[in-house]
């Protein structure tokens, strides 16, 4: 058996299924792109869903990756078994309508037996009940009957719930006896016992069937192959260690750990029962995962918050410094576990070195923060503990998942102080909490495969740069989920021989228009691009029939194309402005053009200051006022590839056949294949009117073009600005609140919207709001103390001869009447104060009672509620409530007279 490298045995993995006719798509961003189920990618086929449901084409019909992968719903078994992570890489083959079962074993076997040199009697298989095919395969190819089984759904049948599903087959890999504590030999395999000899180190999944999503299945039209094998678990066993965390990569980065810390690893120790160095190992195994982790969602963009993926990372960061402390590491030390990372990870994913700089920068700042809240985590245990001498579960889990404190820490701390821990009650939370996030982090069903789209491939064209078409052949009718007709009189689908209708596609929205059939014209409201390349127009016949192969007429919205067009060419200058003066790093990450605006969406560690989007804004301007001719040109891949013009999406052009549509203009040229202007002066103008964060590090540029379009932007939002400062104005006048440097910069807006300066009113606006908070702030802050006064000298006029007094206030603050009663009775301690406010056609009632409690406001309040009809509580020293009945206030008062 070969006993070969982490990075030699991904290439391995590579070179075989590329002599295979696999096409290798490289490791794509574990930031799911414009794919909302998924929080993280967390598989190989995460991010080729499009094409096992047929809603793209790929590449190619095969497909190899080494993709990387994100996954926390398990991250309380890091360290504690031999082979869980938070980050790991999935190598995968695919085969998109192409090869299936009986080839997709072989090339399984082929690369164990042959590329690795595994002998066949260490390869243990697990097949589908009712999977005969499979099951011979395997037979045929050699491998011993005694070592496969059978088994049923639960086990070998591949379903999320929705879209493509299937039978599966496990490859498993006998490690020996020496992982065989208990002698129990293959009962392990075969009666699916937890172990760490008989591992499985690959999954093969025969898609076959189509989910509805009501568990209601039918064979797809294109079957698929798709795997996933595990780098980490292979190289374990080939190197022949005891854990994934003792293969070479893994060893890099935790020598780097012990040079931080007082104490070292020592992989012997999984044989022993050394339980302290196994508490040092499992210490170590949590930093390296975690950092590696880390290290590679915030070179993706990613960036600690305490939401949505922000919050996984910061859980990861704040585990391992937790951790830290368990192994002697008290100084900074995660930009020192990063660089490792980056060392021993680099030759595969170069981006680690470009943004390497940038994820240290904010490992140490998420670091430097962490201190303080640390330091809230141990308090916390200490107040608790102080209060009670227990710690609850509920404290136990805040412990744990807000200040990332691992449980086994909780626990020592809590001995130290002789404290029992309700270590089943926490673990039912933490049950919870991970039923919450496997819903959020494992892979989501597919959408359901459609057999019309994928069966249809007649030959259709698409024409660039024409408005009107005459006489197309109408080739297909689908009904409204894709069912192939032979004629139609309702809403449909439509695919021409010709058509110059752009279909939604990289980005941009389809046209709109009409076609015509002698005195019939049908409007055209959607326009997709089917998986074979053809464009299917979406139109209500309302009534008219229509067959095959009538002839139509065509007539695109002209004006709605040309706005569409603007946007989709600045997007291209924005991107190129962007990577020239911001970040040569920056790439777009989703684009959206309509004929309204244009968003484009990227990843950047910080936000851009308004100096940036003002010369962002500015560059692209200066493009567009140049007036370069937008030229295209057919090249072939090869041919794009020497002009650096590939751009986006390379896997997808690499595989084209024949020329691939070149867009060149202001010294840029990419790959696409959307509608441009003739000349950039045709843009007319650019305004940047938003920045918005879509996440940790994920930010989306939303922009305008066209003189017509900003200039009626422009006015709505200064109407609208104007219209907000006409209110703060007429607010303070109402108030009869006085400032000079209020009124004068509200003049001087003014001034600037008469001059239409949009970028100048919005700024000023926001410090005239900022000196519109304050004076109201100052002018609440005095009205209070006044209220407090008068309500203070009003309640010590006495209302009746008890020790209950009571006065009616009409539009007071509840809380002036509780603030100025609180002090009246720290004040008269043996009294008990009434306030009954009539407000807003209501009645609110507080009472506040003397600090020894001789009077009883909760019992107060109750007698209050009966006679009003309303509803309120508190306690024996405080209460309050309220009624609808105003009618009732004699009502209230006649009781207080008699208490």
């Amino acid at each position: 058996m070969s006993k070969i490298s982490t990075s030699d045995l991904r290439n391995k993995w590579i070179k075989f299924f590329e002599s295979k006719g696999h096409y290798f798509i490289p490791p794509k961003s574990l930031i799911p792109v414009n794919d909302p189920s998924l929080l993280w990618i967390n598989s190989g086929v995460a991010t080729l869903k499009d094409y096992f449901t047929g809603v793209k084409n790929p590449p190619s019909k095969r497909i190899v990756n080494c993709q990387k992968s994100i996954r926390t719903n398990d991250i309380e078994n890091v360290g504690v078994t031999a082979r869980h992570h938070t980050f790991f890489e999935m190598l995968g083959n695919f085969s998109i309508g192409d090869y299936f079962k009986e080839e997709a074993i072989e090339f399984g076997w082929e690369f164990l037996t042959k590329e690795l040199n595994i002998s066949k009697d260490l390869l243990y298989i697990t097949v589908f009940a009712d999977d005969e095919i499979a099951y011979n395969k395997w037979v045929s190819l050699g491998l011993n009957e005694k070592h496969l089984i059978k088994c049923g759904r639960d086990r070998n049948f591949w379903d999320v719930g929705q879209g493509p599903c299937g039978p599966c087959t496990e490859i498993h890999y006998d490690r020996g006896i020496k992982y065989d504590k208990n002698g129990l030999g293959e009962k392990l395999f075969f009666e699916d016992i937890e172990n760490d000899r008989y591992v499985e180190i690959w999954n093969i999944v025969f898609s076959q069937y189509n989910n509805d999503g009501h568990n209601n299945y039918s064979e797809l039209a294109r079957k698929n192959i798709d795997t996933g094998a595990s780098l980490e678990r292979i190289t374990c066993a080939l190197q022949g260690v005891p854990t994934n965390y003792d293969t070479d990569t893994f060893q890099g980065i935790i020598k780097k750990i012990e040079t931080l810390s007082t104490c070292k690893y020592d992989m012997d120790a999984y044989f022993t029962d050394d339980y302290v160095q196994k508490g040092y190992n499992k210490a170590f195994k949590i930093i390296a995962d975690h950092i590696r982790s880390a290290t590679f969602a915030i070179g993706d963009g990613a960036q600690p918050s305490n939401k949505d993926r922000g919050s996984v990372i910061r859980r990861l960061i704040r585990r391992s410094i937790v951790v830290a402390r368990k192994i002697n590491i008290e100084k900074p030390f995660l930009g020192e576990v990063a660089k490792a990372v980056v060392e021993v990870m680099k030759d595969f994913y170069p981006e680690l070195v470009t943004y390497q700089s940038q994820i240290i920068e904010t490992l140490e700042k998420e670091e430097k923060l962490f201190g303080q809240t640390l330091s809230k985590g141990y308090k916390l245990f200490a107040d608790t503990i102080a209060k009670s001498n227990k710690l609850d579960p509920e404290t136990v889990f805040k412990l744990s998942d807000t200040y990332g404190f691992p449980f086994e820490v909780i626990k020592e701390l809590s001995i130290e102080k002789n404290i029992e821990i309700d270590e089943d009650k926490f673990n039912e939370m933490v049950i919870k909490h991970q039923n919450i996030s496997r819903a959020n982090l494992e892979i989501k069903g597919m959408a359901v495969q459609s057999t019309g789209l994928l069966n249809f491939k007649d030959d259709a064209e698409f024409i660039y740069g024409q408005y009107e078409l005459n006489d197309s052949n109408l080739i297909g009718i689908f009904d409204e989920k894709f069912e192939p007709l032979q004629q139609s009189s309702s809403a449909c689908w439509l695919v021409f021989d010709k058509t110059i209708f752009y279909a939604t596609s990289g980005g941009q929205i389809h046209d709109i228009g009409t076609i015509s059939k002698e005195n019939d014209a049908f409007e055209v409201t959607d326009v997709i691009k089917g998986p074979n390349g053809q464009h299917f127009i979406f139109v209500d016949l309302d009534g008219i029939n229509i067959k095959l192969h009538d002839k139509f007429n065509q007539k695109v919205d002209k004006k709605y194309r040309e706005a569409v067009s603007k946007n989709h060419s600045v997007e291209h200058l924005l991107e190129h402005v962007l990577n020239k003066y911001i970040s040569s790093n920056i790439k777009q990450e989703g684009a959206f053009k309509s004929p309204d605006k244009m968003t484009f969406d990227f990843l950047y560690p910080t936000k851009l200051t308004d100096e940036q989007i003002q010369l962002v804004e500015d560059k692209v301007n200066e493009l567009i006022a140049s007036n370069c001719e937008v030229e295209t040109d057919l090249v072939t891949y090869d041919e794009a590839k020497e002009r650096n013009a590939v751009g986006h999406f390379a896997e997808v052009y690499a595989k084209v056949k024949g020329k691939l549509r070149l867009v060149k203009m202001g010294g840029l040229q990419e790959i696409c294949g959307g509608t441009h202007v003739s000349h950039l002066g045709d843009i007319e103008n650019f305004l940047i009117t938003k920045v918005t964060t879509k996440g940790s590090g994920a930010w989306r540029i939303e922009a305008i073009t066209s003189k017509e379009t900003i200039d009626c932007y422009i006015d709505s939002e200064l109407e609208a600005l104007q219209t907000k400062i006409t209110k703060l104005v007429n607010e303070l006048i109402e108030l009869k609140i006085e400032d000079k440097e209020f009124s004068e910069l509200a003049t001087e807006i003014s001034y600037k919207i008469s001059q239409k300066n949009l970028k100048h009113v919005q700024r000023t606006f926001n410090t005239l709001n900022e000196i519109y908070i304050k004076l109201i702030t100052k002018y609440e802050k005095t009205k209070a103390e006044t209220d407090m006064a008068n309500i203070k000298t009003t309640a010590r006029e006495i209302s009746n001869s008890g020790n209950i007094e009571y006065q009616v206030y009409h539009d007071q603050n509840i809380k002036n009447i509780i603030n100025a009663f609180n002090d009246l009775v720290n004040q008269y301690q043996d009294h008990a104060f009434v306030g009954i406010n009539v407000i807003g056609g209501k009645i609110q009632y507080v009472i506040c009672s003397d600090k020894n409690k001789k009077i009883d406001a909760q019992a107060i309040i109750s007698k209050i509620n009966k006679v009003s009809n309303g509803t309120g509580g508190g306690k024996p020293d405080f209460a309050q409530g309220g009624s609808v009945n105003l009618d009732k206030i004699d009502d209230i008062l006649s009781l207080l007279n008699k208490e």
